[in-house]
């Protein structure tokens, strides 16, 4: 199941973010919420994807972006 399965739309631009190297302060000032419910984002989706640290997170973001645009590509062709 991917992250866009599992997470709802608000944990999926945590994510997002997250993937971008922002620091919780700086997704928290983004996405107009405080930093505390920043972190309870991040423990739903630590929960959720059983994935406990940001780099595991951010590498399976990645992995999963790039996976979709080659299917895309693939059924543009």
């Amino acid at each position: 199941m991917t992250l866009r399965d599992l997470l709802s739309a608000r944990e999926f631009d945590v994510v997002t973010l997250v993937a971008q190297g922002l620091l919780n302060k700086e997704i928290a000032t983004r996405l107009h919420l405080t930093e505390h419910t920043v972190k309870n984002y991040m423990c739903k989706i630590a929960d959720k994807t059983n994935l406990d640290n940001r780099v595991k997170l951010a590498v399976r973001f990645v992995r999963e972006e790039l996976a979709a645009q080659e299917v895309h590509r693939a059924i543009a062709v």
